[in-house]
């Protein structure tokens, strides 16, 4: 597994992140006249809910999908986890691409004096001595 295929969990989990969020915003607008979204100016007239209902359920099936493809991913990451035999090392990529700590933290969970650059150089080392 490479530094890449770790940080694609990272990433799914931000774009569900952001897709509810904007259905929240979907939400609010069907409820509400409030405008908070570009172009929503355009929903204008007798099939407005209709556009909005129509929105949302294509928004929800894509975070469906997301779910779906981020549950894959982390029983994927969690399997290269379990084969690793360096428990700082899987401690490293639970912290960082399970939990989504960022480096800083990742060191500070860690303890024992090591910081957030020597976290990382761990991790780029095994991968790297690991690729193939």
């Amino acid at each position: 597994m490479t530094k890449s295929d770790l940080e694609q969990l990272t990433l799914l989990n931000s774009e569900i992140s952001r897709d509810l969020e904007r259905l929240q915003e979907l939400y609010a607008l069907l409820t509400s006249s409030i405008s908070g979204l570009p172009h929503i100016g355009l929903l204008r007239g007798s099939d407005r809910t209709d556009k909005f209902v129509s929105m949302i359920d294509v928004l929800e099936q894509q975070i469906k999908e997301r779910v779906l493809d981020s549950a894959a991913l982390y029983i994927q990451i969690w399997s290269y986890i379990n084969t690793i035999h360096d428990p700082l090392v899987r401690q490293i990529i639970a912290l960082r691409y399970i939990d989504g700590l960022p480096w800083q933290q990742v060191a500070n969970n860690i303890g024992g004096g090591i910081s957030a650059d020597h976290a990382r150089i761990l991790l780029n080392r095994y991968l790297a001595a690991n690729a193939g």
